[in-house]
Protein backbone atom coordinates (compact mmCIF):
# COMPACT_ATOMS: atom_id res chain seq x y z
CA UNK A 1 0.00 0.00 0.00
CA UNK A 2 1.08 3.57 -0.64
CA UNK A 3 0.74 6.01 2.21
CA UNK A 4 -0.35 9.57 1.59
CA UNK A 5 2.29 11.52 3.50
CA UNK A 6 2.61 15.11 4.62
CA UNK A 7 -1.06 16.04 4.50
CA UNK A 8 -1.17 19.58 5.89
CA UNK A 9 -4.13 20.99 4.02
CA UNK A 10 -5.65 22.56 7.16
CA UNK A 11 -9.20 21.79 6.10
CA UNK A 12 -11.41 22.75 9.03
CA UNK A 13 -14.88 21.26 9.19
CA UNK A 14 -17.89 22.76 11.04
CA UNK A 15 -19.04 21.39 14.38
CA UNK A 16 -22.58 20.20 14.99
CA UNK A 17 -23.33 21.39 18.52
CA UNK A 18 -25.41 19.04 20.65
CA UNK A 19 -24.87 20.54 24.11
CA UNK A 20 -23.79 23.60 26.04
CA UNK A 21 -20.16 22.51 26.42
CA UNK A 22 -18.10 20.92 23.68
CA UNK A 23 -14.49 19.77 23.65
CA UNK A 24 -14.46 18.19 20.19
CA UNK A 25 -13.90 21.23 18.02
CA UNK A 26 -12.78 20.32 14.51
CA UNK A 27 -11.20 17.62 12.44
CA UNK A 28 -8.24 19.08 10.62
CA UNK A 29 -5.22 17.73 8.77
CA UNK A 30 -1.84 18.25 10.45
CA UNK A 31 0.10 17.44 13.58
CA UNK A 32 -1.15 20.52 15.49
CA UNK A 33 -4.84 19.73 15.12
CA UNK A 34 -7.32 17.65 17.11
CA UNK A 35 -7.04 14.65 14.80
CA UNK A 36 -4.54 13.38 12.26
CA UNK A 37 -5.81 11.29 9.36
CA UNK A 38 -3.50 8.70 7.77
CA UNK A 39 -4.63 7.28 4.43
CA UNK A 40 -3.16 4.39 2.48
CA UNK A 41 -4.20 4.10 -1.16
CA UNK A 42 -5.43 0.90 -2.77
CA UNK A 43 -2.83 -0.92 -4.85
CA UNK A 44 -4.98 -1.06 -8.01
CA UNK A 45 -8.42 -0.26 -9.42
CA UNK A 46 -10.04 -3.51 -8.27
CA UNK A 47 -8.07 -3.97 -5.05
CA UNK A 48 -9.60 -3.81 -1.59
CA UNK A 49 -6.51 -2.96 0.46
CA UNK A 50 -6.89 0.75 1.19
CA UNK A 51 -6.89 2.02 4.77
CA UNK A 52 -7.96 5.11 6.74
CA UNK A 53 -6.70 5.64 10.30
CA UNK A 54 -7.73 8.54 12.55
CA UNK A 55 -5.46 9.41 15.47
CA UNK A 56 -6.72 11.72 18.23
CA UNK A 57 -4.42 14.22 19.96
CA UNK A 58 -4.66 15.36 23.61
CA UNK A 59 -6.19 18.71 22.66
CA UNK A 60 -9.25 16.82 21.33
CA UNK A 61 -10.16 15.85 24.88
CA UNK A 62 -10.13 12.63 26.85
CA UNK A 63 -12.94 10.95 24.94
CA UNK A 64 -14.06 8.25 24.63
CA UNK A 65 -14.90 8.84 20.99
CA UNK A 66 -17.35 6.94 18.82
CA UNK A 67 -16.96 6.56 15.05
CA UNK A 68 -19.72 6.11 12.48
CA UNK A 69 -18.70 5.51 8.86
CA UNK A 70 -20.51 5.75 5.54
CA UNK A 71 -19.36 4.73 2.07
CA UNK A 72 -19.29 6.77 -1.13
CA UNK A 73 -22.98 6.06 -1.74
CA UNK A 74 -23.99 7.49 1.62
CA UNK A 75 -24.77 4.06 3.05
CA UNK A 76 -23.94 3.62 6.72
CA UNK A 77 -21.47 0.83 7.39
CA UNK A 78 -20.98 -1.33 10.45
CA UNK A 79 -17.49 0.06 11.08
CA UNK A 80 -17.15 1.60 14.56
CA UNK A 81 -13.38 1.89 14.91
CA UNK A 82 -11.00 4.78 14.30
CA UNK A 83 -9.39 2.59 11.63
CA UNK A 84 -11.08 0.99 8.61
CA UNK A 85 -9.31 -1.23 6.11
CA UNK A 86 -9.85 -3.48 3.10
CA UNK A 87 -11.12 -0.42 1.23
CA UNK A 88 -11.61 -0.17 -2.50
CA UNK A 89 -11.01 3.18 -4.25
CA UNK A 90 -13.71 5.71 -3.40
CA UNK A 91 -14.92 8.24 -0.85
CA UNK A 92 -15.52 7.44 2.83
CA UNK A 93 -17.08 9.72 5.46
CA UNK A 94 -16.87 9.55 9.25
CA UNK A 95 -18.78 11.17 12.10
CA UNK A 96 -16.80 11.38 15.35
CA UNK A 97 -18.63 12.04 18.59
CA UNK A 98 -17.53 12.54 22.19
CA UNK A 99 -21.11 12.35 23.48
CA UNK A 100 -21.39 16.11 23.38
CA UNK A 101 -20.95 17.16 19.78
CA UNK A 102 -20.06 15.73 16.41
CA UNK A 103 -17.36 16.43 13.86
CA UNK A 104 -17.44 15.08 10.32
CA UNK A 105 -14.90 14.46 7.61
CA UNK A 106 -14.70 12.72 4.23
CA UNK A 107 -11.62 11.12 2.71
CA UNK A 108 -10.75 9.66 -0.68
CA UNK A 109 -8.94 6.39 -1.34
CA UNK A 110 -7.16 6.44 -4.70
CA UNK A 111 -4.80 4.05 -6.48
CA UNK A 112 -1.59 4.52 -8.52
CA UNK A 113 -1.74 5.62 -12.14
CA UNK A 114 -5.39 6.72 -12.05
CA UNK A 115 -4.33 9.43 -14.50
CA UNK A 116 -2.42 7.91 -17.41
CA UNK A 117 -0.64 9.88 -20.12
CA UNK A 118 -1.59 8.38 -23.47
CA UNK A 119 0.14 10.54 -26.01
CA UNK A 120 1.52 13.94 -26.84
CA UNK A 121 0.91 15.32 -30.28
CA UNK A 122 3.64 17.85 -31.00
CA UNK A 123 3.89 19.66 -34.29
CA UNK A 124 5.21 22.93 -35.62
CA UNK A 125 2.75 22.88 -38.51
CA UNK A 126 0.44 25.93 -38.54
CA UNK A 127 -2.46 23.72 -39.68
CA UNK A 128 -2.25 21.17 -36.85
CA UNK A 129 -2.72 21.51 -33.08
CA UNK A 130 -0.41 20.41 -30.28
CA UNK A 131 -2.34 18.18 -27.88
CA UNK A 132 -2.03 16.22 -24.60
CA UNK A 133 -4.12 13.04 -24.39
CA UNK A 134 -4.81 11.44 -20.99
CA UNK A 135 -7.01 8.66 -19.62
CA UNK A 136 -8.54 8.87 -16.14
CA UNK A 137 -9.45 5.46 -14.72
CA UNK A 138 -12.42 6.31 -12.52
CA UNK A 139 -15.90 4.84 -12.18
CA UNK A 140 -17.16 7.88 -10.26
CA UNK A 141 -18.07 10.25 -13.08
CA UNK A 142 -18.83 12.70 -14.41
CA UNK A 143 -15.32 14.12 -14.19
CA UNK A 144 -14.20 17.73 -14.49
CA UNK A 145 -10.75 18.89 -15.57
CA UNK A 146 -8.69 22.00 -14.83
CA UNK A 147 -5.39 22.41 -16.68
CA UNK A 148 -2.88 25.16 -15.97
CA UNK A 149 0.68 26.08 -16.85
CA UNK A 150 3.12 28.77 -15.74
CA UNK A 151 2.97 30.21 -19.26
CA UNK A 152 -0.64 31.24 -18.58
CA UNK A 153 -2.31 28.40 -20.45
CA UNK A 154 -5.57 27.04 -19.01
CA UNK A 155 -8.12 24.51 -20.22
CA UNK A 156 -11.11 22.58 -18.87
CA UNK A 157 -10.91 19.86 -21.55
CA UNK A 158 -9.93 16.28 -20.76
CA UNK A 159 -7.40 16.37 -23.59
CA UNK A 160 -6.23 19.97 -24.00
CA UNK A 161 -5.21 21.23 -27.40
CA UNK A 162 -3.66 24.42 -28.75
CA UNK A 163 -0.67 23.83 -26.45
CA UNK A 164 1.38 27.03 -26.86
CA UNK A 165 4.86 25.65 -26.13
CA UNK A 166 7.17 23.88 -23.71
CA UNK A 167 6.37 23.92 -19.99
CA UNK A 168 4.90 21.96 -17.06
CA UNK A 169 1.20 21.37 -17.63
CA UNK A 170 -0.75 20.37 -14.49
CA UNK A 171 -4.26 18.96 -14.34
CA UNK A 172 -6.62 18.60 -11.39
CA UNK A 173 -9.36 16.02 -12.01
CA UNK A 174 -12.45 16.08 -9.76
CA UNK A 175 -14.91 13.18 -9.70
CA UNK A 176 -18.58 13.06 -8.70
CA UNK A 177 -17.61 12.40 -5.06
CA UNK A 178 -15.49 15.55 -4.87
CA UNK A 179 -12.27 13.49 -4.81
CA UNK A 180 -9.39 15.09 -6.69
CA UNK A 181 -6.46 13.69 -8.63
CA UNK A 182 -3.45 15.65 -9.83
CA UNK A 183 -0.85 15.02 -12.51
CA UNK A 184 1.84 17.14 -14.12
CA UNK A 185 3.00 16.59 -17.69
CA UNK A 186 6.42 18.10 -18.33
CA UNK A 187 6.92 19.08 -21.95
CA UNK A 188 10.55 19.78 -22.77
CA UNK A 189 12.48 19.52 -26.00
CA UNK A 190 14.24 16.40 -24.66
CA UNK A 191 10.96 14.69 -23.67
CA UNK A 192 9.37 15.43 -27.03
CA UNK A 193 12.33 13.99 -28.93
CA UNK A 194 13.13 11.05 -26.59
CA UNK A 195 9.71 10.15 -25.15
CA UNK A 196 7.54 7.06 -25.53
CA UNK A 197 4.00 7.71 -26.76
CA UNK A 198 1.08 6.27 -28.68
CA UNK A 199 0.47 8.83 -31.41
CA UNK A 200 -2.43 7.04 -33.11
CA UNK A 201 -4.55 3.89 -33.01
CA UNK A 202 -6.64 2.79 -35.99
CA UNK A 203 -9.23 1.68 -36.78
CA UNK A 204 -11.06 2.82 -33.70
CA UNK A 205 -13.64 1.27 -33.31
CA UNK A 206 -11.92 -1.97 -34.38
CA UNK A 207 -13.22 -5.44 -35.23
CA UNK A 208 -10.33 -7.91 -35.16
CA UNK A 209 -7.19 -5.92 -35.89
CA UNK A 210 -5.53 -2.92 -34.22
CA UNK A 211 -2.77 -0.74 -35.65
CA UNK A 212 -0.73 1.14 -33.03
CA UNK A 213 1.50 4.04 -34.06
CA UNK A 214 4.33 4.28 -31.51
CA UNK A 215 6.82 7.09 -31.06
CA UNK A 216 9.88 5.85 -29.17
CA UNK A 217 13.15 7.51 -28.24
CA UNK A 218 15.00 4.18 -28.09
CA UNK A 219 14.99 0.62 -29.40
CA UNK A 220 13.81 -2.33 -27.31
CA UNK A 221 11.05 -4.77 -26.51
CA UNK A 222 7.62 -3.40 -25.57
CA UNK A 223 4.77 -5.17 -23.78
CA UNK A 224 1.24 -4.61 -25.08
CA UNK A 225 -1.95 -5.49 -23.19
CA UNK A 226 -5.67 -5.16 -23.77
CA UNK A 227 -7.64 -4.78 -20.54
CA UNK A 228 -11.43 -4.78 -20.17
CA UNK A 229 -13.30 -2.13 -18.20
CA UNK A 230 -13.60 -4.74 -15.43
CA UNK A 231 -9.81 -4.96 -15.16
CA UNK A 232 -9.51 -8.36 -16.89
CA UNK A 233 -6.49 -8.82 -19.16
CA UNK A 234 -7.78 -10.27 -22.42
CA UNK A 235 -4.62 -10.14 -24.53
CA UNK A 236 -0.86 -9.75 -23.99
CA UNK A 237 1.75 -9.51 -26.74
CA UNK A 238 5.32 -8.28 -27.26
CA UNK A 239 6.89 -6.33 -30.09
CA UNK A 240 10.28 -4.84 -30.92
CA UNK A 241 10.21 -1.04 -30.98
CA UNK A 242 12.59 0.96 -33.12
CA UNK A 243 13.86 4.45 -32.44
CA UNK A 244 11.48 6.89 -34.02
CA UNK A 245 7.97 6.17 -35.26
CA UNK A 246 6.57 2.80 -36.30
CA UNK A 247 3.23 1.01 -36.65
CA UNK A 248 2.66 -2.21 -34.70
CA UNK A 249 -0.26 -4.48 -35.57
CA UNK A 250 -2.24 -6.65 -33.13
CA UNK A 251 -4.53 -9.38 -34.40
CA UNK A 252 -7.45 -10.22 -32.10
CA UNK A 253 -9.19 -12.85 -34.24
CA UNK A 254 -8.09 -15.62 -31.89
CA UNK A 255 -9.34 -13.82 -28.75
CA UNK A 256 -12.89 -14.07 -27.41
CA UNK A 257 -13.72 -10.42 -26.82
CA UNK A 258 -17.25 -9.06 -26.45
CA UNK A 259 -17.98 -5.69 -28.01
CA UNK A 260 -17.24 -2.80 -25.69
CA UNK A 261 -14.59 -0.43 -24.36
CA UNK A 262 -11.03 -1.60 -23.68
CA UNK A 263 -7.81 -0.02 -22.47
CA UNK A 264 -4.75 -0.61 -24.65
CA UNK A 265 -1.57 -0.38 -22.55
CA UNK A 266 1.98 -0.36 -23.90
CA UNK A 267 5.13 -0.37 -21.74
CA UNK A 268 8.75 -0.20 -22.88
CA UNK A 269 11.79 -1.75 -21.19
CA UNK A 270 12.54 1.49 -19.28
CA UNK A 271 9.13 1.26 -17.62
CA UNK A 272 7.53 4.14 -19.54
CA UNK A 273 3.84 3.51 -20.18
CA UNK A 274 1.36 4.74 -22.75
CA UNK A 275 -2.32 3.85 -22.99
CA UNK A 276 -5.44 4.70 -24.94
CA UNK A 277 -9.11 3.74 -24.84
CA UNK A 278 -10.36 1.77 -27.84
CA UNK A 279 -13.79 0.44 -28.78
CA UNK A 280 -14.51 -3.01 -30.19
CA UNK A 281 -17.48 -3.34 -32.53
CA UNK A 282 -18.60 -6.12 -34.84
CA UNK A 283 -18.31 -9.12 -32.54
CA UNK A 284 -18.17 -12.49 -34.31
Amino acid sequence: MTMKKNIFCKIFLPVVWLGSTCFLSVISFGQDSDFTVHMYDASSAGAEDGLIRIISHPRAGAGPFTYEWADQNGNRRSWTSNEINNLSPGKYCVTISDGCCDAKGCYCIMYPDMIQLNSIKWTDSPTEQRMIDITVCSDHGPLTYQWSCSNGYTSTAEDPDNIPGFGSYSVVVTDANGCTLEKTVDLTEEIISDGFFITDVFPNPFKDEINIVLQSGSEGMVNMELVSVFGRKVLAEKAMAIQGQQTVRINTRHVLMPDGLYLLQVENREGFKASVKILKQGNR
